[in-house]
């Protein structure tokens, strides 16, 4: 089952094909203020690297938030676009939960905080396991 995930909610951009969990290309690089002109030939950049055409994409997954507004419009627009073409599901993902995910093993508690810029923050406090992460509280801004 192959999965194309985007993330536009912040200054990388962030493209990447999973194949039953794993991870099978990626890009990741820091594009601040390019994403509306990087990500459509990115998403085909990166189907070609795996050799796969877009109906063959079982679900598309996007970052939902928090993070840059114009960024996040960019990717669910864009994921939409693809939904409907493709017609296929789509998944929109917490940033903050996303953030957390790799850490889960580290610590007992894990507190993923994204710059909601003016002196603020967006966060979650987590427990993780080594296989899942559990939110222990509301998200705050």
């Amino acid at each position: 089952m192959y999965f194309l995930y985007i993330d536009t909610s912040a200054k990388f951009l962030s493209v990447a094909i999973f194949e039953d969990g794993c991870v099978v290309t990626r890009y990741h690089r820091v594009r601040d203020r390019q994403h509306s002109r990087l990500l459509a030939p990115v998403v085909r950049d990166i189907l070609n690297r795996v050799k796969i055409p877009g109906r063959r994409i079982d679900c598309l997954a996007v970052a939902a938030g928090p993070g840059s507004f114009t960024g996040l419009r960019i990717g669910l627009a864009t994921v939409k676009g693809l939904a409907l073409a493709w017609d296929k599901p789509v998944i929109g993902l917490s940033t903050l939960d996303l953030l957390a995910w790799p850490a889960r093993q580290l610590r007992p508690l894990v507190c993923s905080l994204l710059d909601a810029k003016r002196d603020l923050v967006y966060g979650c406090v987590y427990r993780g396991t080594e296989r899942r992460i559990e939110r222990c509280m509301d998200y705050f801004l």
